[in-house]
């Protein structure tokens, strides 16, 4: 029982800390963060070592390698716009491991898809070369919005 009261309270306190640091961006924030426009996650290593051979084919491969790997649940295309939490360990590295938190005003801009709150944070490895960094006026000025 002290040891459930312990581990409540090490989990509690986790939490109040994560979310006191993740606050959403403001328009006029200068504060650069990192950012990707509806990447495609991998679930695990094996799974992006997959996806990074099937994005080099080309043409109709590549889009039955890619659309294999998302029915087989070893991928997910995610729509709108992420701010990314990770950085590679390697820097040569084609994906790394990153906490994907959906940026509701960016994403609005993007797409009239509604995100549910269960799908607002995401965790997997994305495509390296797909994320960028910028303020979140920067990150807006990327984006190609369509009429709706």
């Amino acid at each position: 029982m002290i040891r459930n009261a312990a581990v409540l309270a090490v989990v509690a306190g986790y939490l109040s800390i994560a979310s006191a640091q993740e606050r959403p961006l403001s328009w006029d924030d200068p504060q650069p963060a990192q950012w990707v426009i509806a990447p495609i996650v991998a679930k695990d290593a094996e799974c992006a070592e997959d996806l990074y051979k099937a994005l080099k084919l080309s043409g109709l491969q590549k889009r039955k390698a890619v659309h294999e790997l998302v029915q087989y649940d070893c991928a997910e295309v995610l729509p709108g716009v992420y701010a990314v939490k990770g950085v590679p360990a390697n820097p040569t590295a084609a994906f790394f491991r990153a906490i994907l938190t959906v940026d509701l005003d960016l994403t609005s801009l993007q797409t009239s898809k509604d995100i549910p709150f269960s799908e607002r944070m995401k965790a997997g490895w994305i495509l390296a070369s797909s994320v960028f960094s910028g303020t979140k006026k920067q990150a807006a000025s990327r984006l190609t919005v369509s009429p709706r």
